[in-house]
């Protein structure tokens, strides 16, 4: 049986839009930072440490801040979200920390690792402590089935606690839109933007399935302006 004209119609706008999109992709617009902001954040005495330390993991793990800090919602009826788990592996000659996260999306436990060996392939040459930051946090919590994520005021740590911290470091990143996603792609940017780092190595570093995956990730440009002194007189 032939398609009808309307569905004929349907099928043809279709096909011309999609191939109007292959011809003019999407732009993405959202914001990518520096190695740099993300020291100057985890370095102000106004962050808190479980901000500081989510950061530097977001960082060093080239993860999502989503993935990282995932848990159930305010009054949502559905399973609750299972927490971070973290735990130091070996501590000499070099620190390794670590730290399962239960991805929402594939519904699966994620393993993150913070390897501060320089020799390790789990080694990030532009990593910023976040396993020294992972192991301070977990000995400074009360209890230790306490939230890893947990404020000192007790509220968690959500995505935005990350973005306002680099904010507050870098006030160029306001005019930006800096996602949960920015974290994974301003980390691997960096990688292999500034580091030149292999695609195969950050792929590995990053959890992609190959280097061909991060044609979608990697930024030509993650060089936001610095905020200098004479930015000063701008300020709010």
């Amino acid at each position: 049986m032939e398609p009808d004209a309307a569905t004929s119609r349907l099928v043809g706008s279709l096909v011309t839009k999609r191939i109007q999109r292959w011809g003019r992709p999407t732009i993405d617009k959202r914001g990518v930072f520096s190695r740099g902001d993300v020291v100057r954040a985890i370095s102000l005495a106004t962050v808190d440490p479980a901000v500081a330390a989510a950061t530097a993991a977001c960082w060093d793990a080239v993860s999502r801040a989503g993935s990282l800090l995932t848990r159930q919602s305010p009054g949502s009826r559905s399973d609750p979200t299972p927490r971070a788990q973290a735990r130091v592996l070996k501590r000499r000659p070099f620190l390794v920390v670590e730290l399962q996260v239960f991805e929402k999306m594939s519904k699966s436990w994620e393993r993150l690792l913070f390897d501060t060996d320089p020799s390790s392939p789990q080694y990030n040459p532009t990593a910023v402590g976040a396993a020294a930051a992972i192991e301070r946090l977990m000995a400074e919590r009360r209890p230790p089935s306490e939230p890893l994520w947990r404020k000192r005021d007790g509220t968690h740590v959500v995505p935005s606690d990350l973005v306002a911290a680099l904010q507050a470091a870098n006030p160029h990143l306001r005019m930006c839109r800096i996602t949960p996603h920015s974290f994974r792609i301003s980390a691997a940017s960096w990688l292999v933007n500034q580091a030149h780092v292999s695609r195969e190595r950050v792929a590995a570093l990053g959890r992609w399935h190959g280097p061909k995956t991060l044609d979608t990730y990697i930024r030509v440009n993650t060089v936001v302006p610095e905020f200098t002194r004479l930015d000063r007189s701008a300020m709010p």
